[in-house]
């Protein structure tokens, strides 16, 4: 398949899998605590984009072509967000966070192609998703504090 083709496959599912995302909202109400900002949206989402990732690397998508996920996934929130909420602000900073998440993403699977091991596609996961932590979790304590 030519790359430019996998990269648009990849960016629309990436997009659809935010709404892959908010069906599993409906079907399970998240708590409101502290740590659900963590558990509900870093976790949660970077399970997905990683699992979509791999199944696009098993089609025999090249690893760095994954990063579109992380685009198409962030464009997906940013329209929920810009719905959801008055602030613009957090419709503008999310894809952006997600870009930077997918390229980690696809960086890491391309070493961990590499190398073979559980443990690097392990670290493949982690590197997005304590990015994607640390800035919910950020977001989690301005929004306590605000709210």
């Amino acid at each position: 398949m030519k790359r430019y083709l996998q990269a648009i496959a990849l960016y629309l599912a990436g997009f659809l899998t935010v709404f892959t995302l908010i069906a599993f909202f409906f079907v399970f109400r998240t708590p409101d605590t502290f740590y659900s900002f963590f558990l509900y949206g870093a976790v949660l989402e970077e399970l997905l984009k990683f699992a979509v990732a791999l199944i696009a690397l098993r089609f025999g998508v090249k690893p760095l072509t994954t990063a579109f996920i992380g685009a198409g996934f962030g464009l997906g929130e940013q329209l929920i967000l810009f719905r959801l909420y008055d602030s613009a602000v957090i419709g503008l900073v999310a894809p952006w966070m997600h870009i930077v998440t997918g390229i980690t993403m696809a960086l890491l699977l391309k070493r961990a192609i590499e190398k073979k091991t559980f443990a690097s596609y392990f670290i493949a996961f982690l590197g997005p998703l304590a990015i994607h932590g640390i800035y919910n979790w950020i977001l989690s304590i301005l929004y306590f504090l605000y709210s």
